[in-house]
């Protein structure tokens, strides 16, 4: 079976690079369905060029779920308890990868065994599909803005415009303001995501089934999932994909900071002459020590906003602080 698991890795990672779900570890982390990774261990900086040599890196098995680890310390700091669900079965984690996996093709392959759908990401994701695909868009082309980096097609004023609309809406879609059920045509959705991912009946996209395209979260214990239940996953995961714009504001991969992890200067672009760095900087290295502290102090601050059920009008100054030019 380990076997099997390394060649559909070594097939895949060449385009995965620096994402941060780290499926290639074969040893715990994101593979491991039982995980609860709340640690982070940095790893010496002679290391850091390890993940360009995707052969070695696979069989090391020493890739980290880095925004998984995050946001597992960062729920702990907020909550006082830790997320006792199954890595690949709770909303929040499945959220925190949303920007990195949105239609779950990994969660898929990983958690039911279905590596078609491992191959099915990498050929979605693959430069000559540019554009045509939501995890190309998100990853290379004009939804950069959900890894906190600059569009393919946009400067950083419009970037910044583009993510504070698309935060503000998460941010009530988060706290509970948005029925799971609302459609999404009648939301600022609409002006990024369209119909992209509509498994509801008629084509009546919802805003649901933007963050579980797979319907991976609409059963429950072999049942389908109450209205209740449906209605606290879309928190959780919109509560995610928040939490990963934070983190990846942090990268030095993602962006200029002044000091490295003080006011926001730029946001880069992520291309074939960014990967080295983007990669390097995006790992658990002690490089990026301080970075990674720094993301979790600030993911752990949102989470304490929503629950405490903060309304946006309340949070935007914290968004405006870490995430303004």
């Amino acid at each position: 079976m380990r076997s099997i698991v390394t060649a559909v890795a070594l097939l895949i990672c060449t385009n995965l690079g620096a994402f941060e779900i780290r499926p290639e570890s074969l040893d715990g982390g994101a593979y491991d369905p039982l995980s609860s990774v709340s640690n982070i261990y940095f790893y010496s900086n002679n290391l850091a060029n390890r993940c360009l040599k995707d052969k070695n890196y696979v069989r090391d098995g020493k890739g980290q779920p880095i925004h998984e680890a995050i946001i597992r310390i960062a729920y702990l700091k907020a909550y006082g308890s830790t997320i006792k669900e199954q890595t690949w079965l709770s909303p929040l984690l499945g959220g925190v990868e949303w920007n990195d996996d949105p239609e779950e093709l990994l969660r898929k392959a990983f958690y039911y065994g279905g590596w078609r759908n491992a191959l099915e990401f990498r050929r979605k994701i693959a430069l000559e599909e540019k554009g045509t695909t939501i995890m190309n868009r998100s990853h290379y082309g004009d939804l950069q803005f959900l890894h906190a980096m600059l569009p393919s097609d946009a400067d950083q004023t419009i970037a910044l415009q583009r993510l504070r609309r698309w935060l503000e809406y998460t941010y009530r879609v988060a706290i509970g303001e948005v029925p799971y059920n609302t459609l999404r045509r009648s939301t600022p959705y609409n002006e990024f995501f369209a119909k992209v991912g509509c498994p509801s009946p008629g084509g009546r996209c919802t805003v649901l089934d933007l963050y579980d395209m797979k319907l991976h979260f609409r059963v429950k214990n072999g049942k389908p999932a109450s209205p209740a239940m449906l209605q606290l996953t879309l928190q959780e995961l919109a509560t995610g994909a928040i939490a990963h714009v934070i983190q990846d504001s942090y990268s030095a991969g993602h962006t200029r900071r002044v000091g490295g992890t003080g006011k926001l200067m730029e946001m880069y672009r992520y291309d074939d002459k960014n990967r080295a760095q983007h990669c390097m900087f995006d790992g658990g290295y002690e490089m990026n020590k301080a970075n990674i502290e720094k993301a979790i102090q600030e993911t752990s601050n949102f989470m304490n906003m929503i629950k405490s059920g903060r309304k946006w009008e309340q949070a935007e100054p914290f968004f405006e602080d870490i995430l303004s030019i």
